[in-house]
């Protein structure tokens, strides 16, 4: 997907690779400009530096083969992190590093509080609470999903047991407690949604619309805004996340 800043970090990669043998034509070349100078590819390599993270960040959510709508938020966050782990020497290294961390507040932060990024970062198993850049946001992403399925199990009948076999019993109290205990469909939602929570995290490499196919997620597929979180990858997530997460 071509734009005008990835452009530009392409040219400025080719730029610090090929300069050695631009400065030789330059330096033959007549009424030719001068060469860069050392500081002046300093200051290119610090921004082809700066660059890179997002370029790995449009690669990763710009694809019609894997589920991409769960990676909007650890994204965002990965940006963050590597913007603010870079320590460069340069003026103009430091101030572009400086608006960057600016830029990713205005433009990007946005995503976070969204309903559908959120439920579709923590039901990647890849990624689930551990995927949010503030706790704040991954608390209100589980609680989001919590209502997303209790609405789902309380709309849906529970399945009805087969009737047991009328056998003799020892402990015919057992029997008489069992019938007697109220099902909460509440209950049952929570229970789900912390064996999702508490289990291990998958691989980056873990295809999630693959190892989705949970208890959880057999609920979560009657619902309208999670329906399509981990849809097979050619039915277009991120056209459905340019119309919901609004």
């Amino acid at each position: 997907m071509p734009t005008r800043w990835n452009s530009a970090y392409e040219m400025i990669k080719r730029v610090i690779l090929t300069n050695e043998y631009i400065g030789v034509v330059l330096a033959v070349s007549h009424n030719a400009p001068s060469p860069l100078s050392a500081e002046e590819i300093d200051v290119l390599k610090e921004i082809s530096i700066l660059l890179a993270p997002c370029a790995d960040a449009t690669l990763s959510v710009s694809t019609n083969t894997n589920v991409s709508i769960s990676l909007i938020i650890p994204v965002i966050c990965e940006l963050f992190h590597k913007v603010n782990g870079f320590d460069f020497k340069t003026i103009e290294g430091i101030a572009a590093a400086d608006y960057m961390k600016i830029r990713l507040r205005e433009r990007l932060f946005a995503y976070a509080p969204r309903t559908i990024p959120r439920i579709a970062t923590i039901l990647d198993p890849r990624f689930k609470k551990q995927g949010f850049l503030a706790q704040s946001n991954s608390e209100e992403a589980a609680k989001a999903l919590q209502e997303e399925l209790n609405c789902v199990m309380t709309t849906t009948p529970r399945p009805q047991p087969a009737p047991p076999t009328e056998e003799p019993t020892r402990f015919s109290f057992l029997k008489t407690k069992m019938e007697t205990t109220v099902q909460s469909l509440r209950a049952d939602s929570i229970i789900l949604l912390r064996q999702h929570l508490e289990k291990g995290n998958q691989p980056e490499s873990a295809i999630p619309w693959r190892i989705g196919r949970c208890q959880l997620m057999n609920h979560l597929k009657r619902s309208r805004k999670s329906s399509f979180v981990f849809q097979h990858p050619h039915a277009s997530l991120n056209a459905s996340l340019a119309r919901q997460a609004k």
